[in-house]
């Protein structure tokens, strides 16, 4: 416990504070209480993101299994209770009811919207975790916590397939959830008559957290074998990197054949309101298929791997006594 300091437990506190405010109302709209997951899904899985990294990393610190250092540690937990700290102010300034459901509405465009105690709960939650995590990184205690790394036994670098994976990852994401190609072309919504280019980052912020993690997980899978510090052998990674792809994978075609757009967020915010015609964009092919391929490279990776084994294993058996 001497690894934990102060400010550790004080961003405990904070991810305490978080999880707490996910259960409870942010927003008082049309006399109706609004919960932390309706109208600001990425600003509330931040919030999640944020207490898990405290809780995790603070757990791996106090068994002394933390992969970087204190200082990282410290700097880690304080940059992701940042971004969140950033993007839970922005929503409490600019709420998404009433048409604001892109980032640059302005702060000049007034709605009858009240904030409620849940969201204050966790903006103190958010501070707190970023104040902690900062404060720790100078601390002495994280100055004296060196990284401990999980190494596989077996290492066999960066194959060809686990390229593969790697770029496919981010395509996955650069084509379907930068924000920068259209996903879908939604005729008929928010009002009759229009008719909207949507990116999948706005239109789909569940699917994109997720796509997002697996481009993460995938690309520091790869990036650790590249050092040969991977803490998988080499079939399984392939097989992890084959699950998290065929989630995302997944996750995409579920949504280009089942699209988003029957919301309660259609005209003033308080009725349903459904789209005539919905259209999925080239860019949704393209982010699935990179998904695809992430599954494919990662099942390779591991069969290639697995026979390896097998054949390492067979020849050792195969020696004279």
């Amino acid at each position: 416990m001497q690894r934990l300091s102060v400010w550790m437990w004080v961003a405990l506190g904070g991810a305490v504070l978080g999880f707490v405010s996910l259960g409870s109302n942010f927003y008082m709209f049309n006399n109706e209480a609004k919960s932390a997951w309706f109208g600001v899904p990425h600003t509330t899985e931040l919030i999640l993101i944020s207490a898990l990294v405290v809780l995790v990393l603070t757990s791996l610190t106090a068994m002394n299994r933390a992969p970087v250092s204190g200082r990282g540690v410290g700097l880690i937990i304080g940059a992701v209770a940042l971004v969140a700290t950033l993007q839970l102010g922005y929503r409490m300034l600019v709420p998404p009811f009433g048409g604001c459901l892109h980032y640059g509405c302005g702060f000049d465009n007034p709605r009858p919207i009240g904030l409620e105690a849940g969201i204050w709960i966790a903006f103190a939650g958010t501070v707190t975790m970023m104040l902690g995590g900062f404060l720790h990184a100078a601390s002495g205690a994280a100055k004296r916590t060196e990284p401990r790394f999980w190494i596989a036994d077996r290492q066999a670098g960066v194959t060809p397939w686990l390229g593969i994976a790697a770029v496919a990852s981010v395509a996955a994401f650069f084509f379907g959830f930068s924000g920068l190609f259209t996903f879908y072309t939604v005729a008929g919504f928010p009002q009759e008559g229009a008719t909207n280019n949507w990116a999948g980052w706005i239109s789909l912020p569940h699917t994109s957290v997720l796509v997002v993690a697996s481009m993460l997980v995938v690309s520091g899978l790869v990036w650790s074998a590249a050092r040969r510090r991977s803490p998988l052998s080499p079939g399984a990674l392939g097989g992890v990197i084959a699950i998290v792809g065929f989630m995302a994978f997944t996750r995409i075609l579920y949504r280009m054949l089942d699209s988003p757009w029957v919301t309660a967020a259609g005209g003033g915010g308080d009725q349903t309101h459904t789209a005539a015609a919905v259209t999925v964009g080239w860019a949704a092919y393209a982010s699935v298929a990179a998904a695809a391929v992430v599954t494919l490279a990662g099942i390779a990776q591991a069969a290639t791997h697995r026979e390896t084994a097998e054949a390492r294993a067979w020849g050792e058996r195969s020696q004279p006594a």
